[in-house]
């Protein structure tokens, strides 16, 4: 485990630096804790049940998946620890309600290796792990207010207590796919969704099935049309080093076009994240009428809290394959997807160009959308993305502008598009930019009131190929951080491997990069470090 400079715990926002301050002047100006340590607290205000100031709370960073959090962040920053090296990480890591315990879930390669890890914050040092399935990192944890732990592991839902041991579990039917993830809702319940589709309301203090609705069933949708390979199998295509990395990190029985599935999506029915509005609706994006198509659902939770109902809302039609998890506006007045996912747009077969949609949810309620039909929903702006589908989540921010980012595996990847760009609800463009130096976002973004924040990676192309896909020969990837405003670069910090998760930031306004090593694997001569780092700040926001 490397070292490096300190942060502090988490401490009321009267004691940071030893001054009884504003919350906001703090903010702005950061502070040093007396031991070179600067700290930029982000104590954002969260709705129950998640911790009132955490800034992480799970999968996309809230319930909304919108990738925002609302503080401002460090211009610069330095490395401070390295942990669970050579161990590929899955989720973003989320916080103790002190914000003294990070919760992060990570790939095993082991029977009797760990998926869930409790680690101190601000060491790193492990205080507890416990071992499920591989199904554990790719849908994360989620803690509430009272510091109790939640996630999925292939057809169960689990609670633990702060200190790792079983609070309850809940058995779904066992083949109805494995769910990705899980929120909470404004009631206070979990909210899941399985690969097939049934979306569940489950208590969060007993486990029991509050409701449960089954998406194909009651909308009459099918899955999406997998990709025939004619038995190939991807590992066999490799070369030697992208073979023994694969193997390496991922288990000796790795099924390559499988893992690649599970990173690009559209391996189930549904293989992303429920979404959960502050309105108390559900959004989720899965198959459609056919198999060449798709739909973004909504259901709407009624009756009362004690006895909750799931109701089903309009769909919106989309291509095949669940690209994006929905994002939901804070108010709920906005939501935004993205489909086309799948080994198909991976390598280049895709027949149907991925898209980025944004939906008014009030026009589509009230049936005033372009689709004249009320269970249908038409949205009111869409985007041909030029690299395929895209990943992950699209940040949407509270007034309904989308912050879109184009991502690729390919090595020589040559498309016009931007690599990012801010689009108004309307569908008009307010800027776009490139990276400099040849990066390509290798991760999913985050977003707070004055910065953009991902990893990039700079891919040199080798001559080797997979089916359509150029692989690198190296793969060197970096930190870095953009003005929100207009996308301008503000700073960019090498790191030592490539990510795909949101940089996550610290109460403390440390910022957490868990690495998963998928470009670095699939590079000729990089070699994949994998694990979670944590940097802490060295050049406070500048005060408006």
């Amino acid at each position: 485990m490397s070292k490096g400079p300190r942060g502090i715990p988490t401490v009321g926002v009267s004691r940071w630096c030893g001054h009884a301050l504003p919350a906001l002047l703090v903010a702005a100006m950061g502070c040093d804790d007396g031991a070179g340590a600067l700290t930029v607290p982000c104590l954002p205000d969260q709705s129950a049940p998640y911790p009132a100031t955490s800034p992480a709370l799970g999968i996309h960073l809230n319930a909304q998946n919108n990738d925002v959090v609302r503080c401002d962040t460090a211009i610069e920053f330095v490395q401070d620890w390295h942990v669970l090296e050579g161990i590929p990480i899955g989720q973003p890591n989320v916080f103790s309600p002190d914000g003294s315990t990070v919760y992060i879930t990570s790939i095993a390669t082991e029977p009797e290796g760990c998926h869930l890890h409790a680690l101190s914050a601000e060491s790193g040092e492990a205080q507890w792990c416990r071992s499920y399935d591989n199904s554990v990192p790719v849908a994360g944890v989620e803690v509430d207010a009272d510091g109790f732990l939640y996630f999925t592991s292939e057809n169960s839902v689990y609670s633990l207590h702060p200190d790792g041991s079983d609070r309850w579990t809940v058995s779904l039917p066992p083949d109805g796919g494995w769910p990705i993830g899980l929120h909470m809702t404004p009631d206070g319940h979990v909210a899941t969704v399985t690969g097939t589709g049934v979306v569940y309301l489950i208590a969060r203090d007993t486990g029991s099935v509050l409701d449960s609705l089954d998406i194909q069933d009651t909308y009459g949708f099918v899955p999406p049309a997998g990709l025939d390979l004619g038995g190939i199998s991807l590992l066999d295509l490799l070369p030697a080093p992208v073979k023994e990395d694969i193997e390496r990190l991922f288990g000796a029985e790795t099924d390559t076009s499988t893992l690649l599935g599970v990173i690009v999506g559209s391996v189930q029915f549904s293989d992303n994240t429920i979404g959960v509005s502050t309105r108390n609706e559900l959004y989720v994006i899965g198959g459609g009428e056919d198999p060449a198509h798709g739909a973004l659902v909504q259901i709407r939770v009624e009756g009362t809290p004690t006895a909750p109902v799931l109701v089903p809302g309009w769909a919106m039609p989309t291509n095949a394959g669940s690209g994006t998890t929905p994002s939901i506006t804070f108010d709920g007045r906005y939501v935004t997807v993205g489909d086309g996912a799948g080994l198909a747009s991976l390598l280049g077969t895709a027949t149907e160009p991925g898209r980025h949609y944004i939906v008014d949810i009030d026009a589509c309620d009230a049936n005033e959308d372009a689709n004249a039909e009320p269970t249908r929903c038409a949205p009111v702006a869409s985007t041909e993305l030029q690299r395929g589908a895209a990943i992950g989540s699209i940040p949407i921010l509270p007034d309904g502008t989308i912050i879109p980012f184009e991502y690729s595996f390919s090595a020589t990847d040559a498309a016009g598009q931007p690599d990012l760009w801010a689009m108004d609800p309307s569908g008009a463009v307010l800027w776009q930019t490139d990276l400099p130096d040849g990066l390509m976002w290798s991760s999913v973004i985050t977003v707070s009131n004055n910065h953009i924040l991902g990893t990039a990676t700079r891919l040199v192309p080798s001559e080797e190929t997979l089916l359509t896909i150029t692989l690198p020969s190296r793969a060197e990837s970096e930190l870095v951080i953009l003005d929100r405003s207009d996308g301008s670069v503000v700073s960019r910090t090498p790191i030592v491997d490539d990510g795909l998760l949101n940089p996550v930031i610290g109460p403390d306004g440390s910022l957490y990069i868990g690495l998963s090593g998928i470009l670095s694997t699939l590079a000729i001569e990089t070699r994949p470090t994998t694990g979670l780092l944590r940097f802490v700040p060295t050049r406070a926001p500048i005060s408006p």
